[in-house]
Order: C-alpha cells, then structure tokens, then sequence
C-alpha cells in the first residue's frame, strides 16, 4: 500500500506560452532573513505594493506573481502596454518596500515567451531566463531593464519624460559575467517620491550599509548610493533650468 501525495502527470499546454512582462526579484541573505524571521515580512510588502499601486487607479488585472525561496516574479498575461504600466507599478513599489524594510535585493524587467501553469506550478522560457542571467549579475541593490524590454519600450516612444523613473546608467555587474548590455535603463528607486527634495531610499540604504561588513558586500551599497545621488542631482538640476526658463518666459511675455 502507498500513502503519501500522488504525482500527476504534468502535460504542456500551448495556450500558457505567451509573450508576457516579467519581473524578477532575488532576496540577497535569504538564508539569514530565513533564521531571523525576516522573509515573512514579503509577504506584508507585496500586500503593501498591492495597496499603494490601487490607490492610484490601477487594478492590477494583468498581473500575476511566483515565489520560490529567494525569487519573487511577476509576469503579465500578455504583452501590451497598459500590462507594462501594471508591472511597473507594482514592481517599483514591491522594490522599495523592500528596501524601506532593509531587506537587500536586486532585479530585472523582461519581455518574452513565458510558460504559466499555476496549477501544477511550471514556470519557464525566455523571459525568466533573461531576467535571471541579468538579475543575478548585478552588483548592487536595484533593478534594470533587460535588452528585450528596452527596445520595446525604446520603440513604442517610452522613456521620453524629463522626470521618468527609470534612468540609463552603467550597470555594475560582477566581475564574473560577460556578454551583458552594460548601459541599460535602470530603477531610480523612491524618485516618484518629493520629500523635500530628498530620495527617501537614499536614506534607507545608508542605514542598511552601516551594519554590513565586508568589502564585495559593501560595494553593492556604494554602487546603489552612488547612482540615486547622480540622479537626483540630475534630476533637481532638471527642476531648476524648467524653473528659470519659465520665469524667463513669463518675463518676455509680460
């Protein structure tokens, strides 16, 4: 006599291969979060992104989320625009609680064929393939967007805004990985955000640095630090010039 669970056949189906937005997320430490009790806390930060994304309207409709272990990902239905908006909502908002709480991560947007069978729980292709090989090779706490969405998105007229919150940067990788795009749009995490002209992550990240050792590790706060001060700085800069040449023209037309 066997007891115990019974293994089902699992079949492919090919309505669950579709070309999807996907958003990949890799706890870093997740051994320590686990003796500690922190990675508990995920599940109150995706309950708290879920709330601030419909606080704007947006219903999240298209999209779905995974976990496994150490990864989180959410992945759209399909691949239109309005999906992308939906993702980057909730990514955007799910990465900053994350820091907001101190727990370090890092991450990537992709577009691609993405199989999803939740109920047998297979998840596989080439966008969580792209996601990971470029989540992963990060060295820092942030997320990119991967080759397959920037030209989408590059294509499709986004990315035109003065104040957008994604920025091309030189990513840092580690010294291992070759073959990467190296400047990629990535996070400007908390720039949604005007707290008195600060970025409150900046801040987060600071304190997250103070009570990590080591050098390699240390880095990676460094590298995060160091591009949300560029870019706030660019982006101030940015508010000052529209300013001035509003004042300018308010003055010739007076």
């Amino acid at each position: 006599m066997t007891t115990g669970h019974v293994i089902t056949d699992v079949r492919y189906n090919p309505d669950n291969a579709r070309t999807r937005w996907l958003g990949y997320f890799d706890f870093l430490g997740t051994e320590k979060l686990i003796e500690t009790g922190e990675h508990l806390k995920i599940f109150s930060i995706y309950a708290k992104a879920i709330d601030e994304v419909k606080r704007r309207n947006i219903t999240l409709q298209c999209v779905d989320h995974a976990w496994f272990s150490d990864t989180f990902v959410f992945y759209t239905d399909d691949r239109s625009l309005s999906s992308w908006s939906e993702l980057d909502h909730i990514c955007r908002w799910f990465f900053y609680f994350l820091i907001d709480v101190g727990i370090p991560a890092r991450g990537a947007i992709s577009l691609g064929e993405f199989y999803v069978d939740k109920e047998e729980y297979v998840f596989f292709g080439k966008a969580l393939t792209e996601a990971h090989r470029y989540g992963e090779a990060q060295n820092w706490l942030g997320f990119v967007l991967c080759p397959s969405a920037e030209n989408n998105l590059r294509r499709s007229g986004q990315f035109t805004g003065k104040y957008c919150n994604y920025a091309y940067t030189d990513v840092p990788y580690v010294e291992t990985e070759e073959n990467l795009v190296k400047r990629l749009p990535a996070c400007i995490v908390g720039n949604w955000f005007d707290i008195q002209e600060e970025n409150p992550t900046l801040k987060n990240l600071f304190t997250m640095k103070s009570n990590i050792a080591g050098k390699a590790i240390v880095a990676k706060y460094d590298n995060s630090i160091e591009f949300l001060q560029r870019t706030l700085e660019e982006r101030l800069y940015m508010k000052q010039t529209d300013a001035l040449q509003t004042g300018f023209l308010r003055k010739q037309q007076s």
